[in-house]
Formats: structure tokens, C-alpha cells, sequence
């Protein structure tokens, strides 16, 4: 009579040297797949209803300088979102908040990979919109396996050109994950400059740019009103 060879021996080295390199990389979280890992995202955010934040930017933009911009944001779920500023700002739309049940509800998520970002792990996800119609076609974020908040963002807006937010976040009052940065990097429209005086050469419009938001204060939970993100209509001259 043959005899089974005994399986557990191997099966349990393996077992050992698999638990061993996942940890050395940072990879102890157990395997979810996108929808669970989107839930997580989503649990980090469920008690926030709204937000103001005092922001601040500095971009760095190929020959252009642009100062220091200085604004405050407006958010309420799920999707209201404004900017007031007294002065010059230009904010991006995409990336300064990623509401985890707006993605949810309007986006299919898949779990693609595990990746390194910032010599830590993160889980890659791809976002694929639910609507054709939706601006957004297509989003990718990584999301840390410890606190599930999003440490980047990926995502083509305008056609062929990628727009990438890194993000940082941090507990605000001990119980909401809020970003305290993001760095976006960004690409514009590449067409001449037709503002330069006749006879001049045609200059090329800046490329690529990089900016800064820093979020310096927030009050969570206020009760904002609806009123707050309805945009002030601009006085139209009476026609002479």
C-alpha cells in the first residue's frame, strides 16, 4: 500500500515565508476587494456632514509666477463645493475632497494592486463611472490599508491631460479624517499665447504645474446652509 506524503510540513513553511515577506513590506492587512475597501474609505468620513476650511496654495508653474493664493473652502455632502476668496484664486475641482459615497454611488470600484507610495503601502483601486455621460470617466486612488484615508489620486479631466493629487490626512478632533495637504500636479492646454504684441513670436502656454493646498483651519459640522454654495450673480450693464 502507498503511502499519502503528509502536505502540512510544506504548506505550513510556506505559510511562514509568505507571512514573513508580507510583513517586511508592509502587507499585513488581509486581501478585500474594492467594494469593501471603498466601504472603509467611507467609514472614515460617515460623520461628516460639512466642512469649512481655511486653505492656502503656492504653485509652481512653467514661466508664470503666481503668488501665494489664500481662500476658504465650503464642502457639504454629497457633492456642494465652493471657493470664496478676496483676492486671485484657482482651485481645481478634482482631488481637494473625495467624498468615499459619491464614489461609491457613482463609480464601480476594483481593486487592482498593491503598490509602495511614499516608501509605504498603499492599495490601488480603479473607479469606473457608472454613467457614460459622467465628466469623470475614469479615477484611480490609493488608499492606506491602516487608516483607509486616500494617499493619491489619478485621473485625466481634460482629455489626454493627468491630473495627480497626493494627499495627507489627519485626525481632526481626535474623530474625523481630514486632508491637512495635497499636492496636485497638473497639465494645461497647450496653445499659444495670443496676447503677445503683433510681430512677436507666438510663446508657448505653460505645460505642466504643481500646487500646494495647505488646509490651516476647519469647523466640521456647522449646519452650512445650501444658500452658501449658490454662486452671487454678476450685475449686467443696463444697454445704452
Amino acid at each position: 500500500m502507498s503511502r499519502r506524503r503528509d502536505a502540512r510540513p510544506w504548506f505550513m513553511a510556506a505559510a511562514v515565508g509568505l507571512y514573513l515577506f508580507t510583513a517586511e513590506i508592509g502587507w499585513t492587512q488581509p486581501v478585500v476587494t474594492g467594494v469593501e475597501a471603498l466601504r472603509r474609505f467611507e467609514q472614515t468620513f460617515e460623520d461628516v456632514k460639512d466642512f469649512t476650511a481655511t486653505i492656502e496654495a503656492d504653485i509652481d508653474m512653467e514661466r508664470i509666477r503666481i503668488p501665494r493664493m489664500s481662500a476658504t473652502l465650503f464642502f457639504k455632502r454629497p457633492d456642494k463645493f465652493r471657493y470664496t476668496s478676496p483676492g486671485f484664486a484657482l482651485f481645481p475641482r478634482e482631488g481637494m475632497v473625495l467624498d468615499p459615497v459619491m464614489l461609491r454611488e457613482r463609480y464601480t470600484p476594483k481593486l487592482e494592486g498593491r503598490d509602495t507610495i511614499n516608501g509605504r503601502a498603499a492599495l490601488r483601486m480603479l473607479l469606473d463611472a457608472r454613467d457614460p455621460k459622467n465628466r469623470l470617466q475614469h479615477m484611480t486612488i490609493w488608499l492606506n490599508p491602516e487608516s483607509w484615508t486616500p494617499v493619491r489620486m489619478e485621473t485625466t479631466p481634460y482629455g489626454s491631460r493627468k491630473l495627480r493629487a497626493d494627499f495627507v490626512y489627519e485626525k481632526f478632533q481626535e474623530k474625523y479624517w481630514l486632508p491637512r495637504s495635497v499636492t496636485v500636479q497638473f497639465q494645461v492646454a497647450e496653445e499659444p499665447d495670443l496676447g503677445q504684441p503683433p510681430g512677436e513670436p507666438a510663446r508657448a502656454a505653460p505645460r505642466k504645474g504643481t500646487m500646494t493646498v495647505r488646509y490651516l483651519e476647519y469647523e466640521v459640522n456647522t449646519g452650512l446652509s445650501d444658500d452658501v454654495f449658490v454662486e452671487p450673480k454678476v450685475p449686467q450693464e443696463a444697454p445704452k
